[in-house]
């Protein structure tokens, strides 16, 4: 009847429970029907909800009524109150507790949820944030990973805020991953200046049940710390959602591409190189050098992220396309991680003078220090060390760029000749050949003096050719010694036909910038030829086996005058050794006289000490042999007081004593005693030989005659009858004694 009221009375822990009437009817469910009731007569005040009963209804003994009605929930967390319920008017029935749900009884997924007027605020039992990249500029990864202590209903949201400094601007369909496709529609709304991104559930996530909302933006260019990164929800429970209030994000701590804490979300660091040297193993022309790069990045590489290394500016330097890479990390071989067109150890080379390459896919170069060798040809010809630059991309995307550094140590004995492609030219810096003897048919000393612009290694080759006109044999021995010592192996290879000896560099090898000197022995040849055309070559034994060989190079001897023939050091220029005048004279044409002659000679060239000078064709001579002849010489002592003498060959042996210098002229005299018979004058011949040191080489003969005004009678061994009387009478005029006589 319209007099009866049905109270709900709690006591004061149900304070702060706001009635809220979603409509203009409670519903009342019974086990048979559903009755809805006008609420005009609703009251609810003092923890208190009243109504009455309106006068069509009537509520049946026996018959179990629900009523339901909607509150807002206090904003702060407390226990089930007491409720209790009473109905007063006509018939009215005393207070009465009602009978609170089971305590295990969830709600939203609360233990006890169901209890009236239980209310918790919700918490983010799992609330953890990390990111893929912390690279300036890079495409990052954000990962929240959220477990909620109560059910999440389809259209609850989450914002994950905080993420401030990113690159990308505001998006309301940022696209968005979720675990199970949680988040309705795959996207989300992002703002950029505070760093927020806010999802709707398309389907409710229970309580307890993780999802993971992974999107991604843009690092800022520069680099910046971590932020504090916050999440909040808003649950989804009708006219007045419930909220889950902001708290502050658990960062991953992890290491993420070798940064320290680089998984915290929006710490950004800029990719460098901390260390990027480069140094090499040859300093040669058209060699084959190592070329060793040290790097070191403050980030990790991956092949995941599609890193590229390149290093650009190696000028003149060759290769082929595809270059094998040699890579260190802590001493330990790890060339798989590079690779070019997948294959792992290898790199590409570009005409320009570039290597490039990438780190594999599902491989990491640490930060720690990795050192790579390659190799290449060198430039033709010498050049400085360019500037030489690495640079480390994503993708596209430059990260850093560096100029190399270089190592500054010499190589090869070549000032920084370990930066990189500084090179210097193959041949010799400095290379003459001289000869000791240029008199034909003579044993001759070249010396070659052979300095490097660099330090040559023991087993290098030097190759001198052009040493033509010798009859010297080839031989694979032939005996040379070395200054200093060991510079050279004792034995080189000579062949005859191309005068070419071939000399391996000894144990010691060559010290740059020192000069090294060779000597070897050759015959030279029986006539006159002029100087060939030398030239050499050096053969670098290389690191790893391989050599370098330079172009042939023209040498020459010093131009001097040897022995009294001009530019004489030149190797192999030989002459013929013989006089410029040579003349013979006799003193008495007389049967029976002794006849002084007098030879005077002019050598071509020098006559050293020990040369021989023969005379030979004055026979007819009564002298008889001796070994003691007594020589006059003007001047004095060039040719020693003794002569050789034979008769029958009218042949006198004379040797130089103290040397006669070239164009120099000699008188020498000597006696023999004429035949007593007449005879015509003889064919006079001087011939002999050359020292020089150890060598002798032969005089050109030469016919000596006697050019004096009394030619015929000076004639050499031209012998005739004394002069005599046929008749020969003498007598006297007057024999008195100191008287004037006349002899007739």
């Amino acid at each position: 009847s319209c007099d009866h009221s049905l109270s709900i009375n709690g006591n004061a822990t149900i304070f702060g429970a706001e009635v809220t009437l979603k409509s203009s009817f409670f519903s009342w469910f019974s086990s048979q029907e559903t009755i809805e009731i006008q609420t005009s007569a609703a009251v609810c005040c003092n923890e208190s909800l009243s109504f009455m009963v309106l006068p069509d209804q009537v509520m049946e003994a026996g018959k179990t009524y629900t009523l339901s009605f909607n509150l807002t929930n206090p904003p702060a967390p407390q226990p089930p109150p007491a409720i209790s319920i009473e109905v007063t008017g006509d018939v009215s029935i005393p207070k009465t507790l009602v009978a609170s749900a089971p305590a295990g009884a969830k709600a939203m997924g609360v233990e006890g949820g169901q209890q009236a007027l239980r209310v918790v605020e919700p918490r983010w039992v799992r609330k953890e944030i990390g990111q893929s990249s912390p690279l300036a500029g890079a495409v990052n990864t954000i990962s929240a990973t959220l477990q909620a202590e109560c059910d999440l209903p389809a259209g609850s949201e989450i914002r994950v805020g905080g993420l401030k400094g990113s690159e990308t601007a505001d998006d309301a369909g940022l696209k968005v991953e979720s675990t199970g496709g949680a988040v309705a529609g795959g996207t989300g709304a992002w703002r950029q200046g505070g760093g927020e991104l806010t999802v709707r559930l398309g389907k409710a996530v229970a309580a307890g049940e993780v999802v993971e909302v992974r999107f991604a933006v843009r690092n800022p260019a520069k680099e910046q710390a971590a932020g504090a990164a916050w999440v909040e929800g808003v649950v989804e429970s009708g006219d007045a959602d419930g909220a889950i209030p902001r708290t502050a994000m658990d960062l991953s701590t992890g290491t993420v591409n070798g940064v320290q804490n680089g998984a915290q979300p929006m710490h950004v660091v800029e990719a460098g190189l901390s260390v990027a040297m480069a140094g090499q193993s040859v300093p040669l022309a058209s060699a084959s050098n190592t070329i060793t790069l040290t790097m070191q990045t403050n980030v990790e590489l991956s092949g995941a992220m599609k890193h590229r290394v390149s290093v650009s500016g190696l000028s003149g330097a060759s290769a082929k396309g595809i270059v094998s890479l040699k890579v260190l990390t802590d001493d330990l071989d790890d060339a798989e991680v590079v690779c070019w067109k997948k294959k792992a150890g290898q790199a590409g080379w570009r005409e320009k003078g570039a290597l490039v390459f990438d780190i594999c896919g599902g491989k990491v170069m640490s930060t720690g220090e990795h050192v790579i060798s390659f190799k290449v040809t060198n430039p033709s010809q010498p050049q400085g060390a360019p500037s030489v630059w690495m640079e480390v991309k994503e993708g596209n995307r430059s990260l850093t760029r560096k100029e190399v550094g270089r190592a500054g140590t010499s190589r090869l004995g070549v000032d920084r000749g370990g930066d990189v492609l500084k090179v210097v030219g193959l041949g010799l810096r400095a290379g003459t050949v001289s000869q000791s003897n240029p008199f034909a048919s003579g044993m001759s000393t070249l010396t070659a003096r052979l300095t490097a612009g660099f330090d040559v290694p023991a087993g290098s080759e030097v190759l001198i050719k052009g040493l033509t006109g010798s009859p010297t044999p080839s031989t694979t021995s032939l005996n040379t010694v070395s200054v200093p010592t060991g510079a050279w192996q004792k034995r080189g290879q000579w062949k005859q036909e191309s005068g070419q000896l071939r000399l391996v560099v000894g144990d010691s090898g060559l010290a740059a910038g020192v000069e090294h000197q060779v000597h070897f022995d050759l015959e030279n040849p029986a006539d006159a030829q002029a100087a060939p055309a030398v030239s050499v070559s050096l053969v670098v034994a290389l690191p790893g086996g391989s050599t370098a060989a330079s172009e042939w190079a023209a040498v020459s001897g010093p131009s001097q005058t040897l022995h009294g023939v001009p530019n004489g050091t030149a190797p192999l220029l030989v002459v013929v050794p013989g006089w410029n005048q040579t003349s013979i004279c006799q003193s008495d044409p007389f049967t029976g006289a002794a006849n002084k002659m007098k030879l005077r000679l002019q050598s071509r060239y020098d006559m050293g000490a020990g040369s021989s000078i023969t005379v030979e064709g004055l026979k007819g001579s009564q002298t008889a042999e001796t070994k003691k002849m007594a020589v006059r010489c003007e001047p004095e002592g060039a040719i020693g007081g003794r002569g050789e003498w034979e008769q029958k060959a009218g042949r006198l042996r004379l040797e130089v004593a103290k040397g006669v210098s070239a164009g120099q002229v000699c008188e020498v005299e000597f006696e023999v005693m004429n035949p007593e018979k007449t005879q015509t004058a003889v064919r006079v011949q001087v011939l002999g030989s050359m020292t020089l040191g150890q060598h002798t080489s032969r005089l050109a003969t030469s016919l000596a005659t006697c050019t004096a005004v009394e030619a015929a009678a000076a004639q050499p061994m031209r012998v005739v009858e004394r002069p005599k009387f046929t008749r020969a009478v003498v007598g006297q005029a007057n024999p008195l004694a100191s008287a004037s006589n006349t002899i007739t």
